[in-house]
């Protein structure tokens, strides 16, 4: 998702993300860089950021730091703007695992 035509999309989700008080405000945001990574044909990116779309929707948040054994994330940093850190540099192999993380907790959330 290395692409300078989504840089403004990422901003835009992670300015909503640090304000934090809205979260569903985020879906749009994340389903137009979900078509982005559709057209680059990136599938596990697709479906994360679908995936993370339904939980924000469903939940109004996106707390699932605790499904995780890793070190905690940094006091000003939240999730949503972790995840979306990793979707940006998804080219990185550590990050699409992540990812592949994320999106089998989603799973598992949504049963």
């Amino acid at each position: 998702m290395k692409n300078s035509t989504n840089k403004a999309l990422f901003e835009k989700a992670v300015k909503i993300a640090q304000e934090g008080k809205d979260l569903t405000s985020a879906i749009p945001v994340l389903m137009q860089l979900r078509e982005q990574a559709k057209a680059a044909e990136d599938p596990l990116v697709t479906k994360v950021l679908r995936l993370a779309s339904q939980h924000i929707e469903n939940n109004e948040s996106f707390e699932v730091g605790q499904y995780f054994e890793e070190e905690p994330l940094p006091d000003d940093m939240s999730n949503l703007e972790y995840f979306l850190q990793l979707v940006a540099d998804s080219d990185n192999k550590f990050n699409r695992e992540e990812l592949a993380q994320f999106r089998d907790i989603f799973n598992q959330l949504a049963q």
